[in-house]
């Protein structure tokens, strides 16, 4: 019987229910046709023939995709051994790193091959210049608004300082002192500070180690001390405002090689203590040293550059008070600068570069003579003529110890001193003058004295009658009597007062400039004859 109760009987078969006396039973037709319908052999042999070159060309997908996985395999294998190429750029120093073991510290800047993380890496540390700005540390609280205001534009502030919100530093007198800070600092052993250092924590380190110093200097120190060495006492710059200097970016310190076993540096290799930077007082150069002996012993691996203190000033509400101690310390100072300047100049003017020698010598004499050394006195009186006399001109000399370079004696000293010789000189002359004349007298009077004194009484009478307020009455002769009333002619009177007013004010002149010169009075006497003159 066909499938589906279909189809007849196959040819060569018989039907064994015929055989049993059965009937066949009717067949009813098909409602519709067959959904299965047998093939032949030869259409198995065909599906067959089509899966294996269907299998073959999957196989041979299969083989391309292996062979395209083998290539991407080794382009990443590749690309993994290439990767371990890095660089190392300008301000930065590398270390390289292989199996968690340091084989190679301190790399220049430039291309660098280690071996591929995770097997290794090259470890590149900044050396640049960090700016760390400490602005609330040891200030005063304020709030946003106020950040921007200078000192004097916050006022007076609050009557006390609150513990946790307001930063002060205690001096070493019990004084309350405000102050900002700025550092400045450079990884020089990128060794050190990548095996000590979490780059997270680096300028919380930084900071508590500046702060630290900061506090031990301030409680060796007094208040006063700290506003004047520090040099911001009244400083005027905005609370924000950072102290002006740029990054420096260089190498970094020089760095010990590795040993054989790829070690890091020890702590011997840390940057020794520098000289203070320019620009630096001692305080800040103290804060520097300080903290950075901190970083040394935790071998850090930084240096510090520079630490700068601004905006140092007392508490906002004693500040005024402040200002007044330090403008009248300031006048002070002011004051006694000027009378040193003075005492100088008016030195200079009297005995020019002389008067230091001068006045140790004067200093020794009068001592000796209240010792009553008596010789060594005149010793020394004679030195200080031998001084005034220019014997020591533009020579070196060592008195009492002391060395004096290049003496010239100058000014109203060597005026004076000119003037002594001139007189002394035309007193000589004078004198030897008046012995020749009186010899030569004398040898007249002796060869004829009657001569003589008939000479000498006319010369005398001539110089007598020479005289402009000698009167001369002409008697006419044959007079007997003569009344003379004394009364002089008043014209004559007059032109000799004239006269003398005259010599008066022409001497009162030239002793007024001398004044004004500065040849006999000081530079005070000078401004009030100036002051006299212009009233």
């Amino acid at each position: 019987m066909g499938a589906g109760g279909g189809g007849g009987e196959r040819p060569g078969t018989t039907d064994s229910l015929s055989g049993a006396g059965m009937k066949e039973m009717p067949v009813e037709a098909p409602r519709r046709a067959a959904s299965l319908t047998l093939r032949s052999d030869e259409l198995r042999e065909s599906r067959a023939a089509s899966m294996e070159a269907a299998n073959k060309s999957l196989a041979d997908a299969l083989l391309i995709t292996y062979r395209l996985l083998l290539f991407v395999m080794f382009l990443l294998l590749v690309l993994f051994a290439f990767s371990g190429f890095q660089q190392v750029n300008e301000s930065e120093r590398g270390i390289k790193v292989a199996f968690g073991r340091v084989w190679q510290s301190d790399l220049e800047p430039g291309f660098h091959f280690s071996l591929p993380y995770p097997l290794g890496e090259v470890i590149k540390i900044s050396t640049s210049t960090v700016d760390l700005q400490l602005e609330d540390s040891f200030y005063f609280f304020r709030s946003e608004k106020d950040r921007n205001k200078t000192v004097d534009e916050l006022g007076i502030g609050r009557d006390t300082l609150r513990p946790g919100s307001d930063g002060s530093l205690i001096t070493a007198d019990g004084n309350l002192l405000h102050a900002q800070l700025s550092v400045k600092y450079r990884r020089t052993a990128p060794t050190l500070f990548a095996a000590n250092v979490l780059e997270a924590d680096e300028q919380r380190i930084v900071q508590a180690v500046v702060e630290r110093a900061t506090v031990q200097v301030a409680a060796e120190m007094t208040i006063d001390e700290l506003l004047k060495r520090s040099g911001a006492a009244e400083s005027e710059t905005a609370a924000t405002a950072a102290p002006a200097g740029e990054d420096a970016t260089g190498p970094a310190g020089a760095e010990g090689a590795p040993g054989a076993d790829g070690a890091s540096e020890q702590p011997a290799q840390q940057a020794p203590a520098r000289r203070p930077s320019a620009g630096e007082n001692d305080v800040e150069a103290r804060i520097r040293r300080l903290a950075q002996e901190s970083l040394d012993r935790m071998h850090s691996g930084i240096q510090i550059e520079r630490v700068a203190t601004r905006n140092v000033i007392p508490p906002l509400r004693v500040r005024a008070s402040f200002r007044e101690v330090n403008t009248a310390i300031s006048n002070a100072s002011k004051a006694r600068e000027d009378a040193e300047a003075e005492r100088a100049r008016t030195l200079n003017e009297v005995a020019g570069s002389a008067y230091e020698p001068l006045l140790d010598l004067i200093d020794t004499y009068e001592e000796q003579l209240d010792l009553g050394q008596t010789a060594q006195a005149e010793a020394t009186i004679a030195q200080i003529f031998d001084v005034l006399d220019g014997k020591y001109n533009g020579a070196n000399v060592e008195l009492n110890g002391r060395v004096y370079p290049e003496i010239r004696p100058s000014g109203t000293v060597s005026m004076r001193v000119a003037e002594a010789r001139s007189y002394q000189s035309s007193i000589v002359q004078r004198a030897r003058a008046q012995s020749d004349t009186f010899r030569a007298k004398l040898a007249q009077y002796r060869a004829n004295p009657r001569v003589f004194l008939v000479r000498e009484w006319t010369e005398a009478m001539s110089a007598f009658l020479a005289d402009p307020t000698v009167e001369t009455f002409l008697i006419p002769p044959g007079v007997d009597t003569v009344e003379l009333l004394i009364n002089s002619d008043p014209d004559i009177a007059r032109a000799i007062e004239t006269a003398k007013a005259r010599e008066k004010v022409e001497a009162n002149w030239e002793y007024r400039s001398a004044l004004l010169s500065g040849e006999l009075r000081s530079s005070e006497d000078q401004e009030i004859l100036k002051d006299k003159d212009k009233k």
